[in-house]
Protein backbone atom coordinates (compact mmCIF):
# COMPACT_ATOMS: atom_id res chain seq x y z
CA UNK A 1 0.00 0.00 0.00
CA UNK A 2 1.41 3.18 -1.33
CA UNK A 3 -1.02 5.62 -0.65
CA UNK A 4 -0.93 9.46 -1.54
CA UNK A 5 2.15 11.37 -2.08
CA UNK A 6 3.07 13.38 0.80
CA UNK A 7 2.98 17.37 1.19
CA UNK A 8 6.53 18.17 1.06
CA UNK A 9 8.36 19.92 4.12
CA UNK A 10 8.16 20.73 7.63
CA UNK A 11 7.00 17.02 8.86
CA UNK A 12 6.59 17.49 12.82
CA UNK A 13 3.38 19.77 12.94
CA UNK A 14 2.39 23.48 14.66
CA UNK A 15 0.63 21.73 17.90
CA UNK A 16 0.36 22.25 21.29
CA UNK A 17 2.71 18.96 21.52
CA UNK A 18 4.83 20.12 18.36
CA UNK A 19 5.68 23.49 20.64
CA UNK A 20 6.02 21.04 23.73
CA UNK A 21 8.97 19.35 22.10
CA UNK A 22 10.12 22.82 20.41
CA UNK A 23 10.68 24.06 23.87
CA UNK A 24 12.72 21.21 25.18
CA UNK A 25 14.74 20.83 22.19
CA UNK A 26 15.32 24.74 22.86
CA UNK A 27 17.01 23.71 26.31
CA UNK A 28 19.06 21.10 25.03
CA UNK A 29 20.52 22.78 21.87
CA UNK A 30 21.13 26.30 23.21
CA UNK A 31 25.04 25.54 24.14
CA UNK A 32 25.77 24.92 20.45
CA UNK A 33 23.85 27.66 18.89
CA UNK A 34 24.84 30.50 21.72
CA UNK A 35 28.66 29.10 20.98
CA UNK A 36 27.94 30.05 16.81
CA UNK A 37 26.58 33.22 17.71
CA UNK A 38 29.19 34.29 19.54
CA UNK A 39 31.50 33.21 17.37
CA UNK A 40 30.86 36.55 15.43
CA UNK A 41 33.26 38.41 17.68
CA UNK A 42 30.30 41.00 18.32
CA UNK A 43 29.65 42.23 15.15
CA UNK A 44 27.16 45.41 15.07
CA UNK A 45 23.76 44.34 13.73
CA UNK A 46 21.01 45.80 11.83
CA UNK A 47 18.28 43.90 10.88
CA UNK A 48 18.68 40.38 11.87
CA UNK A 49 15.99 37.33 10.36
CA UNK A 50 15.42 34.27 12.39
CA UNK A 51 14.05 31.81 9.41
CA UNK A 52 11.44 29.14 10.64
CA UNK A 53 11.06 31.10 13.65
CA UNK A 54 8.82 28.97 15.36
CA UNK A 55 7.16 29.49 18.69
CA UNK A 56 10.53 32.12 19.11
CA UNK A 57 13.73 30.10 20.82
CA UNK A 58 15.89 30.75 18.53
CA UNK A 59 14.62 34.39 17.81
CA UNK A 60 15.31 35.12 21.83
CA UNK A 61 18.74 33.39 21.10
CA UNK A 62 19.91 35.80 18.47
CA UNK A 63 18.28 38.72 20.88
CA UNK A 64 20.00 37.86 23.60
CA UNK A 65 23.55 36.84 21.97
CA UNK A 66 23.39 39.84 18.68
CA UNK A 67 21.39 42.55 20.08
CA UNK A 68 20.87 43.48 16.90
CA UNK A 69 19.06 47.04 16.13
CA UNK A 70 16.02 44.85 14.71
CA UNK A 71 14.74 41.25 14.71
CA UNK A 72 12.27 39.62 12.67
CA UNK A 73 11.11 36.18 13.38
CA UNK A 74 9.97 34.29 10.10
CA UNK A 75 7.18 31.38 9.58
CA UNK A 76 4.39 29.93 8.27
CA UNK A 77 2.81 28.93 11.15
CA UNK A 78 0.10 31.03 12.52
CA UNK A 79 -0.27 29.01 15.75
CA UNK A 80 2.81 28.94 15.98
CA UNK A 81 3.62 33.15 15.94
CA UNK A 82 0.30 33.41 17.92
CA UNK A 83 2.31 31.77 20.89
CA UNK A 84 5.52 33.93 20.15
CA UNK A 85 3.98 37.17 19.85
CA UNK A 86 1.61 36.77 23.00
CA UNK A 87 5.66 35.95 24.60
CA UNK A 88 6.08 39.63 24.56
CA UNK A 89 9.42 38.89 22.91
CA UNK A 90 10.37 42.41 21.39
CA UNK A 91 10.59 41.38 17.80
CA UNK A 92 8.57 42.01 14.82
CA UNK A 93 6.89 38.35 13.47
CA UNK A 94 5.67 37.60 9.83
CA UNK A 95 3.80 34.81 8.65
CA UNK A 96 5.87 34.11 5.33
CA UNK A 97 6.94 30.46 3.76
CA UNK A 98 10.93 30.86 4.29
CA UNK A 99 11.74 29.32 0.18
CA UNK A 100 9.26 32.09 -1.17
CA UNK A 101 11.42 35.08 -2.10
CA UNK A 102 11.53 38.26 -1.88
CA UNK A 103 11.17 38.54 2.08
CA UNK A 104 8.64 40.78 3.42
CA UNK A 105 11.62 42.58 5.26
CA UNK A 106 15.28 43.14 4.36
CA UNK A 107 17.58 43.31 3.15
CA UNK A 108 19.26 42.08 6.31
CA UNK A 109 22.37 41.81 7.33
CA UNK A 110 22.12 38.64 9.18
CA UNK A 111 20.07 35.64 7.91
CA UNK A 112 20.20 32.98 10.80
CA UNK A 113 18.63 29.30 10.17
CA UNK A 114 18.81 26.24 12.83
CA UNK A 115 17.59 22.88 11.56
CA UNK A 116 15.19 24.34 8.85
CA UNK A 117 17.33 23.68 5.64
CA UNK A 118 16.80 19.69 6.45
CA UNK A 119 12.78 20.15 5.68
CA UNK A 120 13.35 22.16 2.16
CA UNK A 121 12.70 19.68 -0.54
CA UNK A 122 15.05 22.49 -2.98
CA UNK A 123 18.05 23.50 -0.11
CA UNK A 124 20.42 24.29 -3.06
CA UNK A 125 18.00 27.14 -4.45
CA UNK A 126 16.77 28.33 -0.82
CA UNK A 127 20.48 28.49 -0.48
CA UNK A 128 20.93 31.07 -3.03
CA UNK A 129 17.34 32.50 -2.59
CA UNK A 130 18.25 33.22 0.87
CA UNK A 131 22.03 35.25 -0.27
CA UNK A 132 20.07 36.87 -2.33
CA UNK A 133 17.74 38.27 0.86
CA UNK A 134 21.30 40.10 2.57
CA UNK A 135 23.09 43.62 2.35
CA UNK A 136 26.69 43.44 1.17
CA UNK A 137 28.94 41.76 3.68
CA UNK A 138 25.49 40.21 5.34
CA UNK A 139 25.70 36.96 6.95
CA UNK A 140 23.86 33.37 6.69
CA UNK A 141 24.72 31.05 9.75
CA UNK A 142 23.39 27.70 9.39
CA UNK A 143 23.43 24.81 11.45
CA UNK A 144 21.99 21.15 10.57
CA UNK A 145 22.79 17.73 11.17
CA UNK A 146 25.63 15.92 9.94
CA UNK A 147 25.04 12.86 12.38
CA UNK A 148 23.11 11.53 15.67
CA UNK A 149 25.76 8.90 16.92
CA UNK A 150 24.45 6.06 19.77
CA UNK A 151 25.30 2.59 20.47
CA UNK A 152 21.88 2.62 22.05
CA UNK A 153 19.44 0.54 19.93
CA UNK A 154 15.95 1.67 20.25
CA UNK A 155 17.27 5.52 19.48
CA UNK A 156 18.96 3.93 16.45
CA UNK A 157 15.20 2.95 15.28
CA UNK A 158 13.74 6.34 16.08
CA UNK A 159 16.37 7.89 14.59
CA UNK A 160 16.08 5.45 11.24
CA UNK A 161 12.09 6.52 11.62
CA UNK A 162 12.41 9.95 12.00
CA UNK A 163 15.07 10.05 8.69
CA UNK A 164 12.95 8.22 6.38
CA UNK A 165 9.73 10.38 7.35
CA UNK A 166 11.78 13.38 6.51
CA UNK A 167 13.30 12.27 3.51
CA UNK A 168 9.80 10.70 2.00
CA UNK A 169 8.63 14.58 2.02
CA UNK A 170 11.47 15.51 0.19
CA UNK A 171 14.23 16.26 3.04
CA UNK A 172 17.14 15.30 4.10
CA UNK A 173 17.89 15.17 7.99
CA UNK A 174 21.44 14.66 7.53
CA UNK A 175 21.83 17.54 5.19
CA UNK A 176 24.69 19.06 7.54
CA UNK A 177 27.14 16.95 5.74
CA UNK A 178 26.30 17.99 2.25
CA UNK A 179 27.45 21.94 3.61
CA UNK A 180 31.50 21.50 3.57
CA UNK A 181 31.03 20.84 0.35
CA UNK A 182 29.26 23.28 -1.12
CA UNK A 183 30.00 25.84 -3.63
CA UNK A 184 29.12 28.74 -2.30
CA UNK A 185 29.62 31.54 -5.47
CA UNK A 186 30.00 34.55 -4.54
CA UNK A 187 30.55 34.40 -1.42
CA UNK A 188 32.91 33.74 1.45
CA UNK A 189 33.28 30.80 3.78
CA UNK A 190 33.77 32.55 7.62
CA UNK A 191 33.13 29.47 9.13
CA UNK A 192 32.70 25.81 9.21
CA UNK A 193 33.01 23.24 11.57
CA UNK A 194 31.40 20.06 13.24
CA UNK A 195 30.40 20.78 16.62
CA UNK A 196 29.89 17.83 18.94
CA UNK A 197 26.85 18.27 21.37
CA UNK A 198 27.01 15.14 23.83
CA UNK A 199 23.50 14.51 25.67
CA UNK A 200 22.72 11.77 28.30
CA UNK A 201 20.92 8.99 26.88
CA UNK A 202 17.85 9.75 29.52
CA UNK A 203 17.31 13.12 27.91
CA UNK A 204 17.57 12.22 24.20
CA UNK A 205 15.05 9.50 25.18
CA UNK A 206 12.22 12.40 26.60
CA UNK A 207 13.19 14.69 23.58
CA UNK A 208 12.76 11.61 21.06
CA UNK A 209 9.56 10.47 22.78
CA UNK A 210 8.34 13.84 22.67
CA UNK A 211 9.13 13.72 18.79
CA UNK A 212 7.21 10.91 18.67
CA UNK A 213 4.73 11.76 19.99
CA UNK A 214 4.01 14.45 17.50
CA UNK A 215 3.95 12.39 14.78
CA UNK A 216 3.81 8.84 15.08
CA UNK A 217 -0.23 9.38 13.33
CA UNK A 218 1.64 10.60 9.63
CA UNK A 219 0.05 9.17 7.05
CA UNK A 220 3.55 7.50 5.88
CA UNK A 221 4.51 5.74 9.58
CA UNK A 222 1.32 4.64 9.76
CA UNK A 223 2.02 3.23 6.42
CA UNK A 224 5.26 1.33 6.81
CA UNK A 225 4.75 0.42 10.48
CA UNK A 226 2.79 -1.70 12.64
CA UNK A 227 0.39 -0.25 15.57
CA UNK A 228 2.55 -2.66 17.28
CA UNK A 229 5.58 -1.58 16.10
CA UNK A 230 5.17 2.09 17.25
CA UNK A 231 3.32 1.25 20.37
CA UNK A 232 6.61 -0.71 21.53
CA UNK A 233 8.97 2.19 20.46
CA UNK A 234 7.01 4.61 21.95
CA UNK A 235 7.23 2.54 25.50
CA UNK A 236 10.75 1.71 24.90
CA UNK A 237 11.09 5.28 24.78
CA UNK A 238 9.36 6.14 27.89
CA UNK A 239 11.61 3.58 29.75
CA UNK A 240 14.62 5.07 28.56
CA UNK A 241 13.57 8.27 29.45
CA UNK A 242 13.09 7.21 32.92
CA UNK A 243 16.63 5.32 32.99
CA UNK A 244 19.44 6.78 34.89
CA UNK A 245 21.85 5.42 32.14
CA UNK A 246 25.27 7.17 31.55
CA UNK A 247 25.41 6.55 28.08
CA UNK A 248 25.66 9.81 26.18
CA UNK A 249 24.71 10.53 22.38
CA UNK A 250 27.25 12.54 20.19
CA UNK A 251 24.81 14.96 18.14
CA UNK A 252 27.59 16.22 15.46
CA UNK A 253 26.25 19.77 14.25
CA UNK A 254 27.26 21.80 11.11
CA UNK A 255 27.65 25.23 11.79
CA UNK A 256 28.06 27.22 8.42
CA UNK A 257 28.79 30.96 8.55
CA UNK A 258 29.11 32.98 4.90
CA UNK A 259 29.10 36.48 3.79
CA UNK A 260 27.86 37.78 0.87
CA UNK A 261 30.33 39.97 -1.24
Amino acid sequence: MTGAPLEPGYAFGDSDAAAERLGMLAKLFAPPSRSLLRSLGGRRIGLAIDLGCGPGHTTRLLAEELQPAQIIGLDRSEPFLARVRASGLDARWCCHDVTQVPFPVGPADLIYARLVLAHLPQPDQALRDWMGQLRSKGLLVLEEDEDIVTDTARLIRYEAMSSDLVRARGGDLYIGRRLPDRNWGDADVILSRSFHHRLGVPAVARLFAMNFRVWRRDPHIQRRHSEEELSQLAEELHVLAQSDLADQVDFVIRQVTVQAR
